[in-house]
């Protein structure tokens, strides 16, 4: 279960697309718009923790 929102959280290897898109549905509905948590990172896919009081660090930008 998601700790934040109790919901059941989807099963995916991780680094899958399904996986990223899980936990970006899940980030936009508990922090407010325009302030990011997640993003994916362009060189492998995965999904890289962001900081919520600033922008992302360039490595993680497109």
């Amino acid at each position: 279960m998601h700790p934040a929102t109790g919901q059941a959280m989807a099963q995916a290897p991780e680094g899958t697309t399904a996986d990223v898109d899980q936990a970006v549905a899940a980030t936009t509905t508990a922090f407010p718009a325009g302030r990011p948590g997640i993003a994916r990172h362009r060189d492998h896919g995965k999904v890289v923790g962001g900081n919520l009081s600033g922008p992302l660090p360039a490595a993680c930008l497109p």
